[in-house]
């Protein structure tokens, strides 16, 4: 986990600009799994099941449907492959 969370770090400092804009998806990515890397310390399967579950539990507090704002997000997901690729630790920033 030490090189994941080590190049998790670099690339979410990346995105610690004034705006948080995020040049490319490994940045979105490190942006979100930075944090939950560093206060979970596990490993990387269980970080984002996790996270799912946290954000399951956020819809049930907040009144929204998981499944629908799950659709919209792969929605916005795939409109975002298409413009820059797939999330990689190789994408140049």
């Amino acid at each position: 986990m030490d090189d994941v969370e080590g190049k998790l770090k670099e690339l979410h400092e990346q995105t610690m600009g004034d705006d948080g804009w995020c040049a490319t998806n490994a940045q979105r990515a490190a942006r979100v799994l930075w944090p939950l890397f560093h206060m979970s310390r596990a490993d990387a399967d269980n970080v984002v099941r996790d996270a799912l579950c946290e954000l399951r539990h956020a819809c049930d507090l907040l009144g929204l449907s998981f499944s629908d704002e799950d659709r919209a997000a792969h929605r916005v997901y795939m409109a975002e492959v298409a413009e820059r690729g797939v999330a990689s630790f190789d994408e140049p920033a």
